[in-house]
Formats: C-alpha cells, structure tokens, sequence
C-alpha cells in the first residue's frame, strides 16, 4: 500500500514504493531509531547478496540470452517460409483463440465465392 503524503503545493503525492541500494543508505544516514538502522543493514546486505548473486551467475543469463536470440532467429526464419506457402488450411492449438480469429477476419475479407469451415467440435 502507498502512502499520502500532503504537501504545501497542493494535492496529495504518492510515497515510494521501493529504493535503490543508495536510497537506502541515504536513508539510513537520516534515520537514528535502533529498528530503522538494523532494518536499513539488512536491507544493504540484500542487495550485497542479490549483486554478488547475479555476478555469480553472470553466464548462465548470458547463455539463456543467447539462447533466446537463436530461437527468435528460427522463430523468424520459419515464419519467413511458411509465409511463402499458400494456406489452405488452419489448424490452431490451445490458447491461440486470437490468431484464429484474426486469420478468419482476413480470408472473409478476401473471398470471392464460397468458404468451408470444418470445425469438429461444431459438428451436431
């Protein structure tokens, strides 16, 4: 939940909802009370933690990046051949209610005479 704060040039500003490493420290020099500095420690050795972590595994986000890149390459390469075919026929897997839909809107606007529609759960 985020906080209101009122201020002198009118209307209510919103609090932040979350800091930076040196936010944090910044903070910390302003509050004095026991619980805000062991809160202020504990938030610094997290994101201590969190970096020294991520360095850590620095080359498995590297690889997981250079994977992504090469499946996207593929992804196009297939799209760019499959684009080349005519399609006569459309067969859409689950959770693909959208490119249905929009692959109908395009072949009704582009009939000349008649279209068939075989869909097997429509079937009486």
């Amino acid at each position: 939940m985020k906080s209101q704060i009122a201020t002198s040039k009118g209307g209510a500003r919103k609090g932040h909802g979350l800091f930076t490493e040196q936010g944090v420290i910044m903070l910390a020099t302003i509050l004095k009370s026991d619980i805000a500095i062991n809160m202020s420690i504990k938030i610094v050795e997290s994101f201590v933690k969190m970096r020294h972590f991520l360095i850590d595994n620095k080359n498995i986000y590297k690889s997981l990046n250079n994977i992504n890149n090469t499946l996207l390459e593929h992804d196009e390469k297939l799209d760019y051949l499959f684009n080349k075919f005519d399609k006569k026929e459309y067969l859409y897997l689950e959770n693909s209610e959208y490119d249905a839909y929009s692959d109908i809107v395009k072949i009704l606007k582009t009939s000349k005479q008649s279209i068939i529609i075989v869909d097997p759960w429509c079937i009486y």
